[in-house]
């Protein structure tokens, strides 16, 4: 009985320890979403409202001035992706990508989305930026799979090349992947919320580690959304 009291409370410590891990990354997951959406995009407005008066005025001194604006707004939206990779980054560690993924499904299995993780080629060690980028594409496509597509079970792939490294995430849902495109385009076009903004969100995050998104329909219904991130001169 006192070892079974025993096995009881240090069981109850762990979960409490797991929960509490749960709550910090949640809320560290809030701060970067209203970073990313709010500040961030707020900031870049400003810098292209800048341009359009920096463009449009014949002084010079206010042309300099503006030039100044444009560039503080521009190190700005840099200093809030750096603390956004920061509030992400502990998600990663200790164990790295794959074992984060398949957390991720795990906390997926209560809203009934089963995943399953595969890892195809020899694993290479890949740089801190590119494995954070991979993570949060699976996240929130993971997220707009489980929301909008009526997805019940996804597989996502990590494939290791000599030159890059793919993540492949294909769901059962009732997406359809020439529709994927269209949106894309939209978002880039015209950020709002919604399904738009989470392929917002994933193409810009692609692009700052110089890699590509595109969508295919998966073989077993539904879609496959593929990151292609090449390795050479890639950033730590």
């Amino acid at each position: 009985l006192g070892r079974r009291n025993l096995l009881l409370k240090q069981t109850r410590q762990e979960l409490l320890t797991i929960r509490e891990s749960q709550v910090r990354a949640e809320e560290r997951q809030r701060i970067a979403r209203d970073l990313h959406d709010s500040v961030a995009q707020h900031v870049l407005s400003m810098g292209m409202q800048v341009e359009w008066c920096r463009t449009s005025c014949d002084q010079p001194e206010v042309v300099a001035r503006l030039a100044e604006v444009k560039e503080l707004a521009r190190s700005t939206v840099d200093r809030i992706r750096q603390t956004i990779f920061a509030l992400n980054s502990d998600e990663l560690e200790p164990h790295g990508l794959v074992p984060a993924l398949r957390r991720l499904g795990a906390q997926h299995r209560a809203d009934g989305l089963a995943l399953r993780v595969r890892v195809v080629g020899a694993p290479v060690p890949l740089p801190s930026r590119v494995e954070q980028t991979l993570y949060d594409v699976a996240r929130e496509a993971l997220f707009n799979t489980l929301v909008h597509a009526e997805a019940t079970r996804v597989e996502v792939r990590v494939v290791h090349g000599p030159r890059e490294v793919r993540l492949l995430v294909s769901d059962d849902g009732r997406g359809r992947a020439e529709h994927l495109a269209q949106q894309l385009l939209t978002a880039r076009q015209n950020c709002q919320g919604g399904y738009h903004r989470g392929l917002a969100n994933i193409d810009e995050r692609v692009r700052l580690v110089d890699g590509r998104l595109t969508f295919s329909d998966a073989p077993k219904g539904g879609v496959r959304l593929e990151v292609c991130i090449p390795l050479t001169g890639t950033a730590p």
